[in-house]
C-alpha cells in the first residue's frame, strides 16, 4: 500500500511539472483581480527584457514569446479594466 501511495505522489507531482498551472486571468499580472495601471506598468518596468537580463520577469512576457515587447504591452493595455 505504501509503494502504491508513493507511486501516485511521485506521478501527481510530475504533473505539476509538466503541465503547470494557467491562470484564468492571465492579463492580470499581478493577480489581484483587475488588469489596471499596476499590471501595465510591471509589463512596461520588464519591456525590453529576456531570460537572463536583470529586468526579466515571465508574468510579463504574456505571449511567451521569451521576451517583453509590444506584444505583452499592447495585450494587457487591450484587456485594462477587465477584472477576474
Amino acid at each position: 500500500m505504501k509503494k502504491i501511495l508513493f507511486a501516485l505522489l511521485a506521478l501527481a507531482s510530475l504533473v505539476v511539472l509538466v503541465f503547470p498551472v494557467f491562470s484564468s486571468c492571465p492579463y492580470d499580472v499581478n493577480d489581484d483581480g483587475t488588469i489596471d495601471m499596476r499590471d501595465v506598468g510591471i509589463v512596461g518596468q520588464a519591456f525590453g527584457s529576456y531570460p537572463g537580463h536583470s529586468r526579466w520577469n515571465p508574468l510579463a512576457d504574456i505571449d511567451n514569446s521569451t521576451k517583453v515587447d509590444m506584444v505583452d504591452v499592447g495585450t494587457v493595455a487591450r484587456h485594462f479594466g477587465e477584472t477576474c
